[in-house]
């Protein structure tokens, strides 16, 4: 079987903490990978809301996800606090990629590596625009 593969970068951007709620665990007693992916895209939305990210999207133009690989390493149980590194990489005309590294805070064990690929859409024509010029530059 052909596995997903994501390179870890050397160091992430940006870092924040998510506490594993009851809501995000499944019947097997571990977060459920759906809550996951909610958890990688409050990360990322952490990351975009600081200042001079914060002015990437607007109300007519936002980042959208093309796509998302996720590598499922360890579980994560109620309680746990988890640790989301984020960088942005990859960048093109239309977007960028973004990988995530999540730990569990206290034993630093890995629960996942993810990686989406977000595209700057615009709304008012329903359809892909260019990122500003400046835009990698934001990320620096």
């Amino acid at each position: 079987m052909a596995r997903v593969e994501v390179e870890i970068p050397e160091q992430f951007a940006f870092s924040t903490e998510v506490e594993v709620l009851y809501c995000h665990v499944n019947a097997a007693g571990h977060m459920g990978n759906d809550s996951l992916v909610g958890i990688i895209n409050e990360a990322r939305t952490r990351y975009l809301k600081q200042p001079g990210l914060n002015t990437i999207e607007s109300e007519s133009k936002g980042l959208i996800n093309a796509d998302l690989a996720v590598i499922y390493k360890s579980e994560a149980k109620h309680g746990e606090t988890l640790v989301i590194d984020i960088t942005a990489q990859a960048f093109q005309k239309y977007g960028c990629d973004f990988v995530y590294q999540v730990k569990e805070k206290v034993s630093g064990r890995v629960v996942a590596i993810a990686k989406t690929a977000m595209l700057m859409f615009d709304y008012e024509v329903s359809g892909l625009a260019q990122v500003p010029d400046h835009f990698e530059g934001l990320f620096s």
